[in-house]
Parts: structure tokens; C-alpha cells; sequence
């Protein structure tokens, strides 16, 4: 069905619509119907609806060439929109750490390059310590957008309204890491040209079908999760914090009747990774009794 993707979970399905930005929660038993001929009005399926926050112009930031910077200063900036140029990424995303009126100067020098047409960027992102309302006067909004490291942190965090329920998403997510894969994190370097990538190389085919917990999850497809996931062994991968979510019981950290995961008998380090299925069918048993 056009439009529609259907992720397995551990605990639940989840049926997405990538027009409307809807999702919903479907039985397990869900995976043996035909998408291409059910009619939806034979599952109460308005129960399930997810009441969500997405908007219908949602858009595929993450899955494009992204470049991030920190530590960057006026005077080398130029030099860094030369180096980046040669990368081909068509954003930028530049954490402005200095004081006022540096920062104020790299943003000048970034409007002078956009109006000499020596920037092929779609857009650049600074991100600023600073009230957002001190660049107010900047000209090329088109091309520019002011975020605090606050707002950055909270766009980050894996929740529900920073889900992505994008077609392009979701099948870059089947074949690499939708954050790591196609971004590049340049360090200031001694040598010219006074930048270098550093490398993510490895980890950019880090999906979440090959994460532990992750592969477990019902959201995996549409998660920009920005934990940096380590390797265990025979091409699997595995994070050293635990996510907001739990695919084991479907709940929110924030949830009432939460466990970690180390509660419900799941192990997940550079050597194991192991489930106790019978302690998860107890909690369950007991968060989501059957009516």
C-alpha cells in the first residue's frame, strides 16, 4: 500500500503513514496480512492512532550530507567554507562558541560569500550560545537558521515529535545509520588545509536492524538517534547509554511503570547480548493486563 511501512517490533507492530504522519499501533499478527488488498476499516485501528505532532511537511534533514564544525573562528572561516565546498555537503551545521561579535562577523562573512555566489550550500545552521534575538538583523533568513544548544540538544533527543516519517528515511535507515551516514564532523587541524574529517567511516553502516535493542524496537525506522553506537562483534553493534524507550514493555522513560533494561533481564555490552523472555512476559503480564 503506497505510502504505508510496517515495522516489527519486539512487543508490537507499528504501521506507518509516511502522507498523513501517522502511526499506529497494530497486533503482532499484523505481519501476516496483505497490505496491498486489507481494508483498514476491518481493525480498530482509530484506537491505536498515535496523536502525534509530526507535520506534513516533514523534511529528510538528517539522511542528507551534513557538515558539523565546533570551535570555528572568523578568521578561518572562509577557509572552512573552502574546504567544505570540496566535500559536497549541502548543509552546515557550525557551532558558534565565541564571543558576540566574532560570531556576528562569521555570519557577516557567510552572507558576503552567499551574495557572490560562492557557496553552493542549501543552508547553513549556527548554533549559538547566545539569545537568537542578537542576529535578528541578519538578511539571508532564507539561507540561515539560529538555534541554541539547547534547542539542537532538544531536536536530538529520541521522542516522538523528532521521529522522521519520511519514505527517503525510512530506506535509508534498511541500509545505514541515518544520523552518521551521510554526515561529516570536521576538527580544526594543524596542517593545511587547517581542517580534516573525522573519520565515521565504520560506523555508517551501523543500522538499527544490526543494533542491539534497537533492532528490537518498533520506531527503528523512523529514530534519528544520535548515540554514537560501538561495535561488539560479527557485525553487530550495541550503545553505552540507554535510549529514552524501552521496545521490550513500550514504555517512555518518563512513563509510568518504566524499567531499564538491566530490570527486565536484558543484557547489552561489548560481549553479550541476551533477553530473559520469561521475566519480560511478567512485566507485561503486569503493565498491560489482557481485558
Amino acid at each position: 500500500m503506497l505510502g504505508y511501512y510496517l515495522t516489527k517490533g519486539f512487543n508490537r507492530n507499528l504501521l506507518i503513514d509516511t502522507q498523513d504522519k501517522i502511526l499506529y499501533f497494530v497486533p503482532k499478527d499484523f505481519e501476516e496480512v496483505d497490505l496491498s488488498t486489507m481494508l483498514f476499516s476491518e481493525y480498530n485501528f482509530l484506537e491505536n492512532e498515535l496523536v502525534s505532532p509530526f507535520s506534513k511537511e516533514s523534511f529528510d534533514l538528517d539522511i542528507l550530507e551534513i557538515a558539523e564544525i565546533e570551535l570555528i573562528d572568523s578568521n578561518s572561516f572562509e577557509t572552512f567554507l573552502r574546504y567544505c565546498n570540496a566535500l559536497n555537503v549541502k548543509y552546515l551545521i557550525i557551532y558558534l562558541n565565541g564571543v558576540l561579535a566574532e560570531n556576528k562577523a562569521i555570519v557577516e562573512k557567510a552572507e558576503r560569500s552567499l551574495k557572490n555566489g560562492d557557496l553552493s550550500f542549501r543552508k547553513i545552521y549556527f548554533i549559538v550560545n547566545e539569545e537568537i534575538n542578537s542576529f535578528k538583523k541578519v538578511k539571508n533568513l532564507n539561507y540561515f537558521t539560529f538555534l541554541t544548544s539547547e534547542d539542537l540538544k532538544n531536536q536530538r533527543e529520541v521522542k516522538l515529535e523528532n521521529f522522521v516519517l519520511g519514505l527517503n528515511f525510512i530506506a535509508v535507515s534498511l541500509i545505514k545509520n541515518v544520523f552518521f551516514g551521510g554526515r561529516h564532523f570536521i576538527v580544526p587541524s594543524k596542517k593545511k588545509p587547517y581542517f580534516k574529517t573525522s573519520d565515521t567511516a565504520q560506523i555508517r553502516n551501523a543500522t538499527k536492524d544490526k543494533t542491539q535493542v534497537c533492532c528490537d524496537c518498533e520506531f527503528r525506522n523512523i529514530c534519528n538517534d544520535t548515540r554514537r553506537p560501538k561495535y561488539q562483534k560479527r557485525n553487530l553493534w550495541f550503545h553505552e547509554t540507554e535510549c529514552n524507550y524501552n521496545p521490550y514493555i513500550s514504555k517512555w522513560e518518563d512513563e509510568e511503570g518504566y524499567r531499564t533494561l538491566g530490570e527486565c533481564g536484558v543484557i547489552s555490552n561489548e560481549h553479550e547480548f541476551s533477553i530473559d523472555h520469561e521475566k519480560i512476559a511478567k512485566i507485561n503480564a503486569e503493565l498491560w493486563p489482557e481485558e
